[in-house]
């Protein structure tokens, strides 16, 4: 995903508008242009991706736009201190591990899910824009539809999830 200035500015805009969250997380962050974008607008951001290499040294020549991209193995997740006041962000994935992280931190208050709005076999990206659209605790915070002048910085379909109170933890 490689939004223009006014996009990534608008996108932060959107970011910054749910005050609950003081970090995102991008799971599937590859590159980290995106998390790069973001960063340099002052949002508090991790880049994840996964570690595959078997010369974990290789990834210092890879190229990479942000500060730094955390690595996690296929078969775990990132390890989220704060995740109630951490929003997690989906970009374009392939096949994204979103119900295992939802399903670990049933606290955190945003979802970012940038996909295709397809859903079944015809969709690109797993999650599906869509994935969490009718769930019980979420309500949509932003959508951009498929076609939509360029108001988010991504191509596909966009949704801003928050969490309701519902599945909050006191």
């Amino acid at each position: 995903v490689y939004p223009t200035v006014e996009q990534a500015d608008k996108l932060v805009a959107q970011l910054r508008s749910f005050t609950a969250v003081r970090k995102l997380v991008s799971i599937g962050a590859g590159e980290g242009f995106l998390e790069g974008q973001l960063e340099r607008r002052g949002i508090a951001i991790t880049a994840v991706d996964l570690d595959v290499l078997a010369d974990p040294a290789r990834y210092r020549s890879m190229r990479r736009y942000c500060s730094s991209i955390v690595r996690v193995r296929p078969d775990a997740l990132l390890e989220i201190a704060e995740p109630e006041s951490t929003g997690l962000l989906f970009v374009w994935g392939a096949k994204l591990p979103w119900e295992a992280y939802l399903a670990r931190y049933p606290t955190v208050s945003l979802v970012v899910i940038v996909g295709d709005p397809e859903v079944g076999d015809r969709c690109a990206t797993t999650p599906s824009a869509v994935a969490l659209e009718g769930k019980a605790g979420w309500k949509q915070g932003r959508r951009r539809e498929h076609g939509e002048a360029s108001g988010d910085g991504v191509r596909g379909d966009a949704r801003l999830l928050r969490q309701g109170g519902a599945h909050r933890r006191a």
